[in-house]
């Protein structure tokens, strides 16, 4: 397994290329499709999305129509198709992405699944967002932005709640 970590200049997002026999997952596809493929030379088959904030989704329409399968919170299917709930709005990005017509597996708390030979497991860690959830694959933790170096994600934001978040992080 080979992780690499990609800072979107859009907001400086973290967004992982975890490679496993040369087949790739995406956690939180904030940087081009065609620009992953062709540096990494990869076969892209899945995207998982750690919350439905514009800045963990922000080139996920380049991602679509390819037979990938997405991962992702049944909150998040919401406010993909919100831009109040995915904060697009606030930024004066205004976004909506339909993922209907999409391969959709929708996760939820302890929620265990292989993607090109690797165990993931999900865990609910609410507190940023009604949807948050971190990916743990082998001995890595994907939190978006539950959680930080040294700090926890925003609370101020459409469906945050201190509570959630001081719980989630006692953990």
């Amino acid at each position: 397994m080979k992780i690499i970590k990609m800072i979107s200049p859009f907001l400086d997002t973290n967004c992982y290329l975890i490679i496993n026999n040369n087949k790739a997952l995406v956690i939180d596809p904030c940087v081009d499709y065609k620009i992953l493929v062709k540096k990494h030379n990869v076969v892209i088959n899945a995207v998982l999305l750690t919350h439905g904030h514009i800045d963990h989704f922000y080139k996920i329409n380049t991602f679509l129509n390819k037979g990938i399968t997405f991962y992702l919170h049944k909150d998040t299917i919401i406010k993909l198709d919100d831009a109040n709930k995915n904060c697009s709005a606030f930024i004066g990005e205004e976004t909506i992405v339909d993922i209907s017509k999409e391969n959709i597996v929708k996760i939820y708390d302890s929620f265990k699944f292989e993607i090109n030979d690797l165990n993931i497991k999900t865990n609910a860690t609410p507190g940023h967002t009604n949807d948050s959830v971190s990916f743990v694959v082998g001995n890595n933790l994907f939190s978006g932005d539950a959680l930080f170096k040294g700090s926890v994600g925003r609370v101020d934001l459409p469906t945050s709640n201190q509570l959630s978040m001081t719980n989630t992080i006692q953990i």
